[in-house]
């Protein structure tokens, strides 16, 4: 009987560890291993998710820039897009997000009813790498490709 608590402690410790959601936490940019469809990244950045019913609160920030926040809510349904790169430079304006699996997200940058861009954020099955994905089309017509490469902080 005395192997209860300590079955119980282990089980509990498991399923809480399961439960944890990949994305929450900080993000840095590998620089080296992230590319723009004009090569390598030239800044710095960063992302923090926290999590919030149905989706996440993010907060990022370029180089020494103004931090960006908003809501990335996660019920298949379009939403108002926020005001965010991805959203100036193909002008978006509204944005469809959903979890794939566990460690994987897709969003829809949609404009006119047409999707402009495509995004894909997934986090490595150890939970120490985040790579963000984006394929669209600028408002100026030219192709838009960023893999970006992000660590856990």
């Amino acid at each position: 009987m005395r192997l209860a608590p300590l079955v119980y402690v282990i089980l509990s410790s498991s399923m809480m560890a399961w439960a944890a959601d990949p994305f929450v936490g900080s993000w840095k940019l590998d620089m080296e291993k992230s590319s723009t469809a004009k090569g390598k990244a030239t800044e710095q950045r960063s992302t923090t998710y926290v999590a919030i019913p149905n989706g996440y609160q993010e907060t990022a920030q370029i180089g020494s820039g103004p931090k960006g926040q908003w809501s990335l809510l996660l019920d298949g349904k379009e939403h108002e897009a926020p005001d965010m790169n991805i959203v100036k430079i193909t002008g978006a304006t509204s944005q469809l997000a959903k979890r794939v699996s566990g460690n994987v997200l897709e969003i829809a940058y949609r404009r006119d009813g047409k999707t402009v861009a495509t995004n894909r954020t997934e986090v490595s099955v150890d939970g120490k790498v985040l790579t963000m994905t984006t394929n669209g089309t600028r408002v100026d017509g030219s192709k838009l490709h960023n893999v970006w490469v992000y660590v856990r902080e």
